[in-house]
């Protein structure tokens, strides 16, 4: 598992502005205000994947 506290929060903030910002002409935003910052693992988002996959009923005949 990645250590969390070696992630480097303004990096990861750019990244974001500059994904939101590759999807307009013109850049649209400047800042990121973050309320909070949480880590989930990878097989966290599996096993809730998996959990929404369960519960779907079979589709009607």
């Amino acid at each position: 598992m990645k250590d969390v506290q070696k992630v480097e929060f303004a990096s990861v903030k750019q990244s974001v502005i500059d994904g939101v910002n590759a999807k307009f002409p013109e850049p649209l935003v400047r800042d990121l205000l973050v309320e909070q910052f949480n880590y989930i693992t990878a097989k966290e988002i599996r096993d809730q994947n998996t959990k929404g996959l369960q519960r779907q009923a079979p589709a009607a005949p």
